[in-house]
């Protein structure tokens, strides 16, 4: 379902799981709301194209909101004219009812007109007060001031916004990051402004964004090769896997001993050095593969540390020699997968990214191993493998996160330390209700089939 609609209300469910946000339609004018389980980053004040989708509840859920569909001035012009028509008609209907109440009380409203034209047929102030209006008699004075005077437009209190309508949506375009460039600065957004004419300051960009909640944070990546419909389709057609209890995610990731976290505390105002050696250490490799379920069992964390070799060879028409290190093989890959027990009277589902090592045959075969896809069908399990430059559907992405922290945390320096330190993290990752990280991945693309509403 899309809408030509404008968010106007955002608030937390009772249950504190979803977000919800009420919106116009500004092609029908009715009012509308749908759940996320998320913020959803917009600017409160411009309007876009809305996309929802519904489950068996008709509870209506986010997929989208557009808000770069106008490409024009006249596009966005177009939009606003919807929006002040339908406040007009609001207005309108609020009078109509204010008038019915008024006359079914029997009571006439006092107006600096109707009290001037009183006072010329010789009725007193405190007479209009007190069988008339029945209002205090200075409120009659003040109205008759009033009429003597001439009528002025009202003008709203407070500074006049310079960046209003169509100008603030190029705000939103020149603040939000593609693919083809990066945001700019406030700076440079005052010069795009002088180049169509008008003359802003770089304060007025600051309160523009501030009024629009916008905020600078550290942003998460996403890959530009990533076919999002594509990712999208393989959350539909497996959406039941990540809640399956013999659902396995798998991936491998690295690290160098002598790592440090990136961030520290320190008083505000005052910078924060973090101490870390000059050299980054060895390399380490460690496969993971992670049980979907919540409560105790006998498999629910696997995982492999490696140790890269450094091997020196020399280049070709040279003397000096050149190192290179070694990182997760296929027969590394192979072994581990073979290491798993996984249950015998259950189907189990591995989910895994397409990396080569995760389809390797020649290789293994070379080895005197068995292909991984025949030594997935010698142990009974079914490969998923997850579409390409889609690591926020891989559950295992999240863990890893969570261990390369702790990892860093503890700074381990030798080899015994390094097996030490992942053993304590493997053992702090089994405590934790593993289910909702599966669910998370699940719902990062905002698809939900049959997903209760959680009000």
């Amino acid at each position: 379902m899309e809408y030509l609609a404008k968010i106007i209300r955002e608030t937390k469910t009772e249950s504190k799981q979803f977000w919800q946000y009420d919106f116009l339609n500004l092609q029908t004018g009715e009012e509308g709301s749908f759940y996320h389980k998320e913020k959803v980053d917009y600017f409160p004040s411009l309007p876009g194209k809305l996309e929802l989708c519904e489950d068996e509840q008709k509870q209506k859920f986010y997929q989208d909101f557009d808000q770069e569909v106008f490409k024009t001035a006249e596009e966005f012009r177009k939009a606003e004219e919807l929006e002040a028509s339908i406040k007009l008609r609001k207005e309108l209907k609020e009078n109509v009812e204010e008038i019915k109440n008024n006359l079914d009380e029997e009571r006439i409203k006092p107006t600096p007109q109707l009290v001037a034209r009183l006072r010329k047929l010789g009725i007193t102030q405190k007479l209009l007060a007190t069988k008339v209006f029945y209002v205090d008699e200075r409120t009659i004075r003040n109205l008759e001031k009033k009429a003597k005077l001439p009528s002025r437009k009202l003008k709203k209190r407070g500074r006049k916004r310079k960046i209003i309508g169509y100008n603030l949506k190029l705000l939103r375009n020149f603040t939000k990051s593609k693919e083809d460039k990066s945001i700019k600065t406030q700076q440079e957004i005052v010069k795009e402004y002088q180049k169509i004419g008008l003359e802003l300051h770089q304060s007025t960009i600051s309160r523009a964004l501030t009024r629009e909640n916008q905020t600078y944070k550290r942003a998460s990546k996403r890959y530009s090769e990533l076919d999002i419909k594509r990712a999208k389709q393989f959350i539909r057609e497996k959406y039941w896997l990540y809640s399956y209890p013999y659902c396995f995610a798998l991936d491998e990731f690295g690290f160098y001993s002598n790592e440090v976290p990136r961030s520290a505390l320190s008083r505000k105002g005052c910078p924060v050095e973090v101490i870390q050696p000059g050299e980054k250490g060895d390399y380490y490799s460690v496969i993971l593969c992670v049980q979907n379920i919540a409560g105790r069992s006998k498999i629910k964390v696997s995982y492999k540390p490696i140790k890269n070799v450094r091997k020196k060879r020399k280049k070709k028409n040279s003397k000096k020699k050149e190192t290179t290190k070694n990182g997760t093989k296929a027969v590394d890959f192979h072994d581990f997968l073979a290491s798993i027990e996984f249950p015998s009277n259950k189907e189990c589902h591995v989910l895994l990214d397409n990396a080569t090592i995760h389809r390797a045959t020649k290789v293994c075969i070379k080895a005197g191993r068995l292909p991984i896809k025949e030594l997935a069908v010698k142990k009974r399990i079914i490969l998923e493998y997850l579409p390409p430059r889609a690591p926020m559907i891989n559950p295992a992405e999240l863990f890893i996160n969570n261990i390369k922290d702790y990892i860093k945390k503890e700074r381990p320096r030798t080899e015994e330390k390094v097996k030490s330190v992942i053993k304590q993290a493997i053992k702090d990752l089994k405590q934790k209700n593993l289910t909702e990280t599966f669910r998370h991945c699940r719902d990062k693309l905002n698809v939900k089939l049959n997903y209760k509403s959680g009000k």
